[in-house]
C-alpha cells in the first residue's frame, strides 16, 4: 500500500525544511520592517505515506478503526474508483487490502501521523510569528488543495479519476486567523470556496482592483470572519476534467462532463449515472438518489444551479464572472 516508516531523520524531512525556510523569511522581514506575503506549502499528508517513527508511534495500527464505508460494494462506485478497488499491482493494491484490512489500518495510521507532523511544524511557524511580535497583526490562512479518502469507500489518496464528488476529497480545511480583528475559535458552516480567498484579502488589505477588471468568481468572506454572518452562497461548485459538482447546504450533485480527447476513451466514461447525495441523511454518501421520484425536485433545482453556473462561466477564462 506504499506505507512504511521513513528512515529520514524528522529534522531532514521536507516539512521541517519548509518550516525552517518560512521562519528565516519571517525573521528577515521583521528585521527589515517590511510587509510580507508568505506562502508556505507543506507536502504532507500525501502519498507515499511514510511518516517518521516518532509520529507513527502516536497511532498504533492495530487500534485504527475502519470507516463505515471501507467495504462499500465495488459496483456501487464510479468506474474510475472501481478500477482502483480491483487493482492488484503496487503501490496501491486495494484488492489485496480488501482481503487484509490491516493494510487499510496501516494506511489510516500513517496518514494521521503525517497530519500530526505537519501540524507540529505549522505550530512551529506560528510560534515564530509570536516570538517576533508579528502574530497579532498577521493574517494567517490555513487551507488545502484537496482531501484524501483515508479508506472511505475503500479508496486511497484522492483517486484523480471520478473522485470529484465525494466529501472526503472536496471538503478541505479553511481556517483564517487575525487576532487583531477576528474572534478567535469561531466556526461557520456556510458554503465557501477557495476562490473566495482572493477577494477576501483584497478587502482586508484595502486594495483596489482596476475599474475595468472582470467580476470575480469568489466573494469576500470578511462579513463572515469579522461579524459571523453566513456567506450567503446558494451553492458551491467544484470542477475537474471529469466531473462538475454542485453543492448546497444539504445536497450534492456530481455530473459527468466530457474530458479532453486524451481521456475520452478511459474507463470512467463508461455509462454510469450522475451522483446525487443527501448530505444530511446520508453523511457516508452511500445512497444514490439520481432519478429517485422523492428527490426529483431536489435534482431539478441542482441541475438548474449547474445550468446557471455553466452559463456564466466560460471555459476559456474570458467571460466576466460573478459570484454565486
Amino acid at each position: 500500500m506504499g506505507c512504511h516508516i521513513s528512515e529520514v531523520k524528522p529534522e531532514n524531512r521536507i516539512e521541517a525544511y519548509t518550516a525552517l525556510k518560512t521562519k528565516d523569511f519571517l525573521r528577515d522581514c521583521q528585521k527589515q520592517g517590511k510587509n510580507f506575503f508568505c506562502w508556505a506549502s507543506f507536502h504532507g499528508p500525501h502519498q507515499p505515506y511514510t511518516p517518521p517513527a516518532k509520529w507513527a508511534a502516536l497511532y498504533p495500527v492495530e487500534k485504527m478503526p475502519l470507516p463505515a464505508s471501507w467495504n462499500e460494494p465495488i459496483d456501487h462506485l464510479p468506474p474510475g474508483l472501481q478500477n482502483w478497488r480491483r487493482n492488484t499491482k503496487t503501490p496501491w493494491s486495494l484488492a489485496k487490502a480488501a482481503e487484509n484490512p490491516t493494510l487499510y489500518r496501516q494506511y489510516i495510521a500513517y496518514y494521521f501521523a503525517q497530519v500530526t507532523e505537519v501540524d507540529h511544524f505549522i505550530g512551529d511557524v506560528l510560534a515564530e510569528l509570536e516570538a517576533l511580535g508579528l502574530r497579532d497583526n498577521t493574517i494567517v490562512i490555513y487551507a488545502s488543495d484537496h482531501g484524501d479518502f483515508v479508506a472511505r469507500h475503500g479508496m486511497i489518496e484522492k483517486c484523480a479519476v471520478s473522485h470529484n464528488v465525494y466529501e472526503e476529497t472536496l471538503r478541505v480545511p479553511l481556517i483564517v486567523s487575525w487576532p487583531k480583528r477576528f474572534q478567535q475559535g469561531a466556526t461557520c458552516n456556510s458554503l465557501a470556496e477557495l476562490v473566495d480567498l482572493y477577494p477576501t484579502l483584497v478587502e482586508l488589505l484595502g486594495l483596489q482592483r482596476p475599474a475595468d477588471a472582470p467580476k470575480l468568481a469568489g466573494r469576500s468572506l470578511v462579513p463572515t470572519l469579522a461579524e459571523g454572518k453566513p456567506t450567503g452562497r446558494a451553492y458551491a461548485v467544484s470542477e475537474n476534467w471529469s466531473q462538475t459538482t454542485i453543492i448546497t447546504d444539504r445536497y450534492k450533485l456530481g455530473t459527468w462532463i466530457d474530458p479532453t480527447p486524451r481521456y475520452a476513451q478511459r474507463d470512467f466514461r463508461q455509462k454510469f449515472p450522475d451522483l446525487l447525495f443527501d448530505r444530511e441523511q446520508d453523511p457516508q454518501e452511500l445512497a444514490h438518489l439520481v432519478d429517485k421520484p422523492d428527490y426529483a425536485g431536489v435534482e431539478q433545482q441542482l441541475r438548474a444551479h449547474l445550468a446557471e453556473w455553466v452559463g456564466r462561466t466560460a471555459d476559456d477564462g474570458k467571460k466576466a464572472l460573478s459570484a454565486s
